[in-house]
């Protein structure tokens, strides 16, 4: 049987900041103590793309409440657990019904990148925070901007609890496009079609 041990000021392998991919492995429910009050949170863990000195990927959390907050807000009143479903691609609930339905793991597997700091915590301690949470591959919208695939998830999601028939996912209006379009002339791009003289 393995003997256990505890690891004091910094007996642990600090992992490198920078972005890497991410995968999260696992979550569990925590309780703390927040300004005098009982907080539940949820602790996140993910395995990233560099390895310990012994092989083993290394391990990273981020934390978060149980609320979706609202789709309004933005930067720091942002809920890090909606941000955490869009990094991931999966669609965000708007309702208390649906939050009611959410299963956390559900987001097992799922894939994103982390951006990694050092930060000194209140023992004096270097520890490797997430400071920030990327999608894996950035998603195109068809103007060549950047949009996060949830909102069209969340879109599609509206429009059928509304009864109305299901938006398209762009990819799928722009081959539909492609396909209508008359075939292109080959002596378009020629400049020197028709000037046989």
């Amino acid at each position: 049987m393995p003997q256990f041990t505890v690891a004091t000021g910094g007996d642990w392998e600090l992992h490198p900041e920078g972005v890497f991919p991410a995968t999260l492995v696992d979550w569990v429910p925590i309780e703390g103590t927040y300004q005098g009050q009982t907080t539940e949170r949820i602790q996140w863990k993910f395995e990233t793309s560099e390895e310990r000195e012994d092989g083993t990927p290394h391990q990273v959390s981020w934390f978060t409440s149980y609320k979706f907050g609202s789709p309004d807000q933005t930067g720091d009143k942002k809920s890090k657990l909606r941000t955490l479903c869009e990094m991931l691609g999966v669609y965000v609930p708007e309702t208390n019904e649906e939050a009611a339905e959410f299963n956390p793991s559900d987001l097992v597997g799922g894939q994103l990148r982390v951006k990694i700091v050092h930060k000194e915590n209140s023992e004096g301690n270097m520890r490797a925070i997430i400071f920030a949470l990327m999608p894996l591959r950035p998603a195109k919208a068809a103007s060549g901007t950047k949009a996060p695939a949830a909102r069209e998830q969340r879109n599609m999601a509206s429009a059928a609890a509304q009864g109305a028939p299901r938006p398209q996912p762009a990819a799928a209006q722009r081959a539909r496009a492609a396909q209508a379009a008359p075939p292109p002339d080959p002596d378009a791009d020629d400049p020197f079609a028709g000037d046989e003289a």
